[in-house]
């Protein structure tokens, strides 16, 4: 959303975006059937436990899980990816 937000935000002179109903409405958010929903609870479930036992906990796999299921979603090529990852 951060990398989205770049292109619509309205950006403040000190450097951060507002948050106003005109431009968060430009989001392109997925809706999507409560069983499709599954796999990325599971996952933030997974982080949230972890980083209960401990905040310290390395959750970068889980995380990239997630990404892989959103970029899935979104039907983003591997050059899109490549785009929002920075890479």
């Amino acid at each position: 959303m951060e990398f989205y937000f770049g292109f619509i935000g309205i950006m403040t002179a000190g450097g951060a975006y507002t948050l106003k109903h005109e431009t968060v409405a430009e989001f392109p958010i997925k809706l999507i059937d409560n069983n499709k929903q599954l796999p990325y609870i599971n996952l933030v479930n997974q982080i949230l436990n972890q980083k209960r036992s401990s905040p310290y906990a390395n959750t970068n796999k889980l995380e990239k899980e997630i990404d892989q299921l959103v970029y899935q979603l979104y039907g983003l090529t591997p050059e899109e990816i490549a785009v929002v990852e920075g890479s």
